[in-house]
This record gives structure tokens, C-alpha cells and sequence, in this order.
């Protein structure tokens, strides 16, 4: 007798429509805007650009993106430049990413109220484990480098060297949501960004 087995619930997963080329300019206000409509409002914290010329973290606040100072190894926001990018909160994700040159493609994931999914959470340590005080960065953001490599960002959370000391470090957090094949197999159907911040190694 064959077993069955019951899909678990997984993300409203969608792919977005025409995404304009200007999509980033104006200091991202497109891509805030469409990600609170499609997230919800004030489910949106956070933001990683990876680029052309670097990799940029941002802080959703409001309806508007908070950024680090440009600077030597923080990249200004340019449509044009960017290889992929997500806004993403508790709830879900925003996920647009280069298709072609000046073509791009993109998804949402979003979790349903009351719904409990099968999940996990991967925890992924970020470059850096000393604070960098030759960088001024604004309010909400903290530099930091990794002393064997000189791995330098500017992280959208606050840290202090005691931080450091206390034997933490920053983290992406990943969520996973699992599911299963037609033999019961567990396997991972569908991953997105969930959060940064502090964690104990």
C-alpha cells in the first residue's frame, strides 16, 4: 500500500509583470512602493543590492529606502547596474533580478495570515567581525571588516565591540520552506531572505 502524502502549504509565490527600466531610480521609490503592495505595508525592513560595483544594504523605513553613504566600497543605486535585488520583511520577499542587459525579471513570495508553514531557518554569517571607525555611517547602519581579510560593508544594524566580544556576529537569516516528493522526501521548495541581524556563534 502506497502511502499518501499531503502537500504542506507553501508562499503565495508570483512572478511580477513588466518591470520598467528606471525601476531603482529615485532612490528605489518603484521598488518600495510595489513591495509594500505586494507585502503589505510595514512588512518590508530590509534591502541587499548586489551590483555591478558592490553589494549595498538598505533599511525600508516609512515608504522610502534609507542608505549607507556612498563612499569607496558602498555603490550608488542604479537601475542599470544592478544584477539582482530584494526587499524583504517577516512576511515575504521581493525578488527582481537581471534577465538580459537592461531586461529584468521578478517574483514575490508572501506568507498567508494564520498559516503555519514547514520551515527552517539558515542563519548565514556575514564578512566582518570588528567594527570599522574611519567610516561614518548614518543612523541604523554600522561598518565593519573582517580582520583576515579586510572584507569591508556597511550593515543595515547596530553593533558595538562588545558585540563582538560577546561572541556574536551578524547574520542573514534565510528561510527555507519544505515539502516532499512523491516517496515522502523532504526537500526545500522555495527559499527567501527573512532578516539581519545579531547572532550568537
Amino acid at each position: 500500500m502506497t502511502a499518501e502524502f499531503k502537500k504542506p502549504p507553501e508562499p503565495r509565490v508570483e512572478l511580477l509583470g513588466e518591470i520598467p527600466p528606471y525601476f531603482a531610480d529615485g532612490n528605489g521609490a518603484w521598488l518600495v512602493e510595489r513591495a509594500l503592495a505586494l507585502l503589505g505595508a510595514s512588512s518590508v525592513t530590509h534591502g541587499l543590492v548586489h551590483a555591478d560595483d558592490g553589494v549595498l544594504w538598505t533599511i525600508v523605513r516609512g515608504n522610502r529606502m534609507i542608505f549607507p553613504s556612498k563612499g569607496r566600497w558602498t555603490p550608488e543605486l542604479r537601475s542599470k547596474t544592478i544584477q539582482q535585488c530584494r526587499l524583504f520583511g517577516g512576511r515575504g520577499e521581493l525578488f527582481i533580478w537581471r534577465e538580459a542587459e537592461d531586461r529584468w525579471r521578478g517574483r514575490v513570495a508572501v506568507d498567508q495570515p494564520e498559516t503555519v508553514y514547514r520551515q527552517i531557518q539558515e542563519k548565514h554569517i556575514l564578512y566582518g567581525d570588528r567594527l570599522d571607525t574611519s567610516v561614518s555611517a548614518p543612523p541604523g547602519f554600522t561598518a565593519i571588516y573582517e580582520g583576515t581579510t579586510g572584507m569591508r560593508q556597511i550593515v543595515p544594524c547596530i553593533v558595538t565591540d562588545s558585540d563582538f566580544d560577546g561572541g556574536h556576529r551578524i547574520a542573514l537569516t534565510v528561510t527555507h520552506y519544505l515539502s516532499h516528493d512523491q516517496d515522502g522526501q523532504a526537500l526545500i521548495s522555495y527559499s527567501r531572505l527573512n532578516a539581519v541581524g545579531l547572532t550568537m556563534l
